[in-house]
């Protein structure tokens, strides 16, 4: 798997809607066409877990979900432009579809209930920032849900931080 260049590690901390996380844990996938990191979070306020989604220097903070797949009508065939409706609430459009490489794991993880490297990875979005992650195993099943929103490094107000000095 290449290097993760990402800023973001263990032990960063961070404020997301006026409550404070610390990074525990961390999924990277190594998809075919690109990677995506999942970092699990925890925040100690609500006592609960969370996850900020980074692929390509954009971020998004979510929430895993209950959500009934079957209303997406045949997800064995699922590709980009294919639109459905999270809890009639919001619209959102695949725009990504790939299947996952290679994983790897480290600290704490929350929510995740497969860990093997055969699923799809699917993401869609809409244009007011929400955005969801799933995964398919092989036969279409469920293996991971999460829907968030589009957020901004700088909005997070982060610590602990990886330094780069590559560049310099």
């Amino acid at each position: 798997m290449p290097d993760d260049w990402c800023i973001i590690q263990l032990g960063t901390s961070g404020v997301y809607k006026d409550q404070s996380f610390e990074v525990i844990g961390k999924i990277r996938l190594q998809l075919r066409q690109e990677y995506k990191n999942y970092w699990c979070l925890w925040y100690d306020q609500g006592q609960k877990y969370g996850w900020l989604a980074e692929s390509f220097g954009k971020y998004a903070v979510c929430e895993p979900v209950v959500f009934n797949l079957d209303e997406m009508g045949d997800i064995h065939s699922i590709k980009a432009g294919d639109k459905f409706d999270l809890y009639g609430k919001s619209t959102v459009v695949v725009d990504y579809v790939d299947p996952c490489e290679w994983i790897s794991i480290s600290g704490e993880i929350a929510h995740w209930k497969d860990v093997s490297k055969r699923f799809i990875s699917v993401q869609a979005q809409n244009d007011e920032g929400i955005i969801a992650f799933f995964n398919l195993d092989s036969v279409g099943h469920r293996v991971n849900f999460i829907v968030g929103e589009t957020t901004t490094l700088s909005a997070l107000s982060l610590k602990a931080i990886r330094e780069w000095n590559e560049w310099k």
